[in-house]
Parts: C-alpha cells; sequence; structure tokens
C-alpha cells in the first residue's frame, strides 16, 4: 500500500482491513473480534461535577451510583476530601491510607497497595449487615 498516496490510499487501507476482517470471520469464526466500545466519550465539561468530588462525578457518569457498596465509598471519598456529613470509616482509612503514603516509594505503589483495601472495603459496603 505504500505505492498509494491521499484518499485513495485509505481506500486501499479500508479495504484491506475488511478483506482481512472477513478472512478471520471465515477461517477462524471461534476467534474474538474488535468490536466499536460500549462506553460513549465524554467530553471534559461532562465530567465537571458542581458540589461533587471527581469520583461521585465519575459513579454518574457510568452509571453506577445504584451500586450500593459505590454509594457508601462515594460518601466516604466526599468526607475525606469535602468535609460535611461524618462516616464512621473515614479516620480508619484516612489512618490507613497515612500510613501507606509513608510506606510507599511511589503513586504506583501506594495505588498497588491501597486498591486491595478499597476493594475490601466495598465488599463490605456491598455486603447487608447481619
Amino acid at each position: 500500500m505504500g505505492f498509494f498516496t491521499g484518499h485513495p490510499r485509505e481506500e486501499a487501507r479500508a479495504s484491506y482491513v475488511a478483506l482481512k476482517a472477513e478472512v478471520n470471520r471465515r477461517f477462524s469464526p471461534q476467534e474474538p473480534a474488535t468490536t466499536e466500545p460500549a462506553i460513549t466519550r465524554l467530553t471534559r465539561a461532562d465530567y465537571q461535577g458542581g458540589e461533587r468530588v471527581t469520583f461521585e462525578v465519575l459513579l454518574a457518569s457510568f452509571g453506577l451510583q445504584a451500586d450500593p457498596g459505590l454509594s457508601r465509598l462515594a460518601a466516604l471519598v466526599y468526607y475525606l476530601d469535602i468535609g460535611g456529613l461524618s462516616v464512621a470509616e473515614a479516620a480508619g482509612l484516612e489512618a490507613v491510607l497515612a500510613g501507606l503514603r509513608v510506606a510507599c516509594p511511589d503513586e504506583n505503589a501506594l495505588f498497588a497497595a491501597a486498591s486491595p483495601v478499597l476493594d475490601v472495603l466495598h465488599l463490605r459496603f456491598s455486603t447487608p449487615d447481619t
């Protein structure tokens, strides 16, 4: 395709991609194929939340506010970020995160160490009290 230029090159490339997809579909029907993404791209303005913290804006953007565990995590994050109504777990999580910030040499390590903590909080918040 290197000898095509401009619009003919794009047409040749599109034809090649379509041919390759058809050959793969016909001769390898069990192989996974790429599809268009299911998540709609949003603009920066779509993520602006006014009085909400980023975590709450992301929950709303992806339609996850009905998840009770994520909603309770959102209240916790909101309290730690802005204040407002006290959340029982806030002091404990704040202490754990402070310790992790001291123990972790960089943001990647902090993310790796904090993720399981947030995962189990989500699990606990998602489980009805017994």
